[in-house]
């Protein structure tokens, strides 16, 4: 069962956005969850999308993920959008989220700093692969200015996986860090497991 909505709207962008937020805020009842894709540093992979940011039809394309009701709600209101140049492209159900990050730091509190965050992930969400590497080097250590070695070093990489919207909360945390390169998040639909955002 998916616990979220994928949706491509296509339309002028700002259009759409203020139209999906007028919808949803509007009726009083708040979204669980509204992630803009664009704005959210979502992949887009797909050889059709690839292929209509080549020929330029990509900055009308809009891509969001909500929760169920509100989606429905937004598919209920663009049923009936009195003439507005806007459609819906995709509707596909979301099952999970998957990235990837890396790290590199020069200092101990660094690296905790960088483990507060990804050693306690969200319920539901899982960091594997993680297995850090520690170097330390005792005859760097020093005033030297241009040290060939740091004296101390670690560095490391994972996967992360886990079910919406705690993926896309747990990615920002990740992401908002300056020690944590993170690649863009992969959303996972229902229909064949490998459609990006």
């Amino acid at each position: 069962m998916s616990v979220a909505h994928k949706l491509i709207i296509e339309g002028p962008v700002r259009m759409v956005k203020g139209f999906v937020a007028g919808v949803l805020y509007g009726s009083g009842d708040e979204p669980e969850f509204l992630r803009w894709g664009d704005d959210e540093g979502y992949r887009t992979e797909s050889f059709l999308e690839h292929l209509q940011e080549w020929v330029g039809l990509k900055e009308h394309l809009v891509h969001l993920v909500t929760d169920p009701k509100s989606a429905a709600r937004i598919l209920t209101a663009l049923e009936s959008n009195h003439g507005l140049p806007m459609k819906v492209r995709l509707d596909k159900g979301v099952m999970a989220g998957r990235f990837t990050f890396s790290y590199e730091v020069f200092a101990p509190i660094y690296a905790k700093k960088i483990h507060d965050i990804v050693d306690h992930p969200p319920q539901g969400v899982v960091v594997s692969g993680l297995d850090p590497e520690v170097t330390e080097h005792p005859d760097a250590k020093g005033p030297e200015m241009y040290s060939p070695d740091h004296h101390w070093a670690e560095k490391g990489t994972a996967t992360v996986e886990g079910p919406f919207p705690a993926i896309g909360d747990f990615y920002h945390a990740c992401a908002d860090e300056e020690l944590i390169r993170c690649e863009s998040l992969l959303i996972v639909t229902s229909d064949d497991g490998s459609q990006d955002v």
